[in-house]
C-alpha cells in the first residue's frame, strides 16, 4: 500500500507544484532557532521524532538546491511514502526536473511541535503538507519543547527510513474492526472535547508557513475505509467541514483523495 501511496502523494506534490512557484530554500540564521540548544545533550524523543529533528538539523546547516516538499503529521503521514529517495524520484520524474521530498511524519505527533518544525524548515521552502485525521484531533494542550540536534557531517546524511515502523505485525481483520469501534468508545469523547482547539493550533501552523514564505497545503490522510465504514463519519463531518473553511478563508489548498486511491484491505 505505501508503494501505491507514495505514487498517488507524487501526483499530489505535482499538481500543487503547477499552481505555486517555488523557490530554492534559503539558509538557515547563523544564530540558532528557539529551542534548539540542550544543554544536557540528551534525547527524550520516540526514535522516528528523532529522524525528523536530524533531518531538520540537516536541512538547515545545508538547504538543498533543489526545491524542497515536505510532509508534516502523525503516524499515518509517516506511512505515506516507502522513503524519501523514492518519493523524491517519483515527484522529479512527474515534474521533469529536481524535486527533493521529505516525510518528517512520527507517531503521536501534535499540531504544536507542527508549529515549531515549520520555524526550523528553511525559509522558503516550497510546499509543506500537514497530515490530518481523526486521532490528530484528539490530542490534549500540550506544547512540549523540541530541540534540534546537531547537523550530522555531509557523509553521514541519507534518506534512509527502514525500521521505523510501528510494528512489523500484521493486524487481523477482526482486530482492525476492533480497533475502529474501540476508536468511538474511546477516543471520540477526547475528540468532541479537543478538536475546536486543535483547529485553532492547526491554524496557526498554517499562518507560522505562510509567513516563513512556504506553501502549506492540508492533506486529509489516508484511512482503511473497507474496516472503518461508517464508523468515524462524525468526527470526519467535524473536522472535514472545518479544514475546508479554514483553507477558503487562509486561500491555500486542502486535499481530500481518499476516493480516488482505490486502497485495499490487506
Amino acid at each position: 500500500m505505501s508503494r501505491l501511496l507514495t505514487s498517488t502523494v507524487a501526483v499530489l506534490v505535482v499538481a500543487v507544484l503547477g499552481a505555486v512557484a517555488l523557490d530554492v530554500p534559503a539558509a538557515a540564521s547563523g544564530a540558532p532557532a528557539p529551542d534548539t540548544v540542550d544543554a544536557a545533550g540528551r534525547s527524550t524523543y520516540p526514535g522516528d521524532f528523532v529522524r525528523v529533528l536530524q533531518l531538520i538539523a540537516d536541512l538547515r546547516a545545508d538547504p538543498p538546491t533543489d526545491p524542497l516538499v515536505c510532509l508534516l503529521g502523525g503516524s499515518s503521514a509517516r506511512e505515506c511514502t516507502v522513503s524519501d529517495r523514492s518519493w523524491s524520484r517519483a515527484v522529479s520524474r512527474l515534474r521533469g526536473h529536481e524535486v527533493r521530498c521529505v516525510n518528517l511524519g512520527s507517531k503521536h505527533r501534535l499540531f504544536t511541535q507542527d508549529r515549531r518544525l515549520v520555524r526550523y524548515l528553511p525559509a522558503g521552502t516550497g510546499v509543506v503538507f500537514i497530515g490530518v485525521n481523526p486521532g490528530r484531533f484528539c490530542n490534549g494542550r500540550s506544547d512540549p519543547p523540541v530541540v534540534l540536534p546537531p547537523p550530522r557531517a555531509a557523509s553521514s546524511r541519507g534518506l534512509d527510513r527502514r525500521g521505523l515502523r510501528s510494528s512489523t505485525v500484521t493486524w487481523t481483520d477482526q482486530r482492525k474492526r476492533r480497533a475502529a469501534r474501540l476508536w468511538m468508545v474511546q477516543r471520540w469523547p477526547k475528540f468532541r472535547r479537543r478538536w475546536k482547539n486543535n483547529m485553532r493550533v492547526l491554524e496557526l501552523v498554517c499562518k507560522e508557513s505562510l509567513r516563513r514564505g512556504q506553501h502549506p497545503v492540508i492533506i486529509d490522510l489516508p484511512r482503511n475505509m473497507a474496516i472503518i465504514g461508517r464508523q468515524l463519519d462524525q468526527p470526519l463531518r467535524l473536522y472535514h467541514r472545518a479544514c475546508r473553511r479554514l483553507a477558503a478563508r487562509l486561500g491555500i489548498p486542502y486535499v481530500q483523495f481518499q476516493a480516488g486511491l482505490g486502497l485495499t484491505n490487506r
